[in-house]
């Protein structure tokens, strides 16, 4: 892993050698800026025209650029260093730099495989919605409320068991995917409906179905409001004392 060093030091594009290294510096543009992904969003949009353009970056594409899903392009990838302070000078070293990584370097092995695999199903009937709803507040009936935060809505910590992609709307669709949420007690604020998830694991066999989807107060990259499905959280023994609200 590159050392991006302090933040008074400048950041080098020069210096990465790896795509992992390459998006850690991206990711550093952004934290050194005070940007969150709708920030970034939104002061794209107040650039002035590139090319006879309105610049613009949507949240599906900065997910996919700083989590190193694939190669960002070459113009959204100006927009966001632009964004994110870097002189329009130093802009031809981080495109280099991006030559270097993605269409040069040798691609990377692949992550091991989860545990888990999981499917979607779609619900096609307004009853089958209220099952899952039903169903999907026995679910709730197992979380343990947190003492009062201060924040203004009550947050329960809970236990993700695995990792996976939070997501802008309760649904899994990839244009929705907002960040990552890692295995380890996160903050709920409440619960909802949306697209069914089943749970399939390596022999076959189905773990368990739910379209009951809860929002975080913010996930591994700093995103706020986002959601994971309840299957990601790790059963507990603990007795119901309260349910979450229903999200809004």
């Amino acid at each position: 892993m590159q050392d991006v060093g302090e933040e008074s030091e400048p950041l080098d594009p020069d210096r990465s050698t790896t795509r992992d290294e390459f998006t850690e510096l991206l990711n550093a543009a952004r934290n050194r800026a005070g940007l969150s992904y709708a920030g970034v969003e939104r002061a794209a949009k107040r650039l002035p025209p590139r090319s006879g353009h309105q610049p613009s970056l949507a949240r599906s594409t900065l997910s996919d650029m700083l989590t190193g899903k694939r190669a960002p392009n070459k113009t959204n990838l100006e927009i966001y260093l632009l964004v994110c302070g870097i002189a329009e000078e130093d802009l031809p070293r981080w495109m280099e730099a991006r030559k270097r990584v993605w269409e040069t370097a040798p691609k990377p092995e692949p992550k091991a495989p989860p545990k888990y695999r999981l499917r979607t199903v779609l619900i096609t009937s307004a009853s089958a919605l209220a099952l899952g709803a039903a169903a999907g507040a026995t679910a709730v009936l197992l979380l343990t409320p947190d003492p009062a935060r201060g924040t203004g809505e009550p947050l329960v910590p809970l236990q993700v068991a695995t990792y996976n992609w939070t997501h802008w709307t309760p649904d899994p669709l990839a244009e929705t995917r907002a960040g990552e949420i890692w295995p380890g007690t996160h903050a709920v604020a409440c619960w909802t409906t949306g697209v069914r998830y089943t749970w399939i694991d390596e022999a076959g066999t189905t773990r368990g179905t739910s379209d009951t989807w809860l929002r975080l107060a913010t996930d591994y990259y700093g995103n706020r409001n986002v959601y994971i499905s309840d299957l990601m959280l790790a059963p507990t023994p603990k007795p119901a004392q309260s349910l979450l609200p229903r999200c809004p």
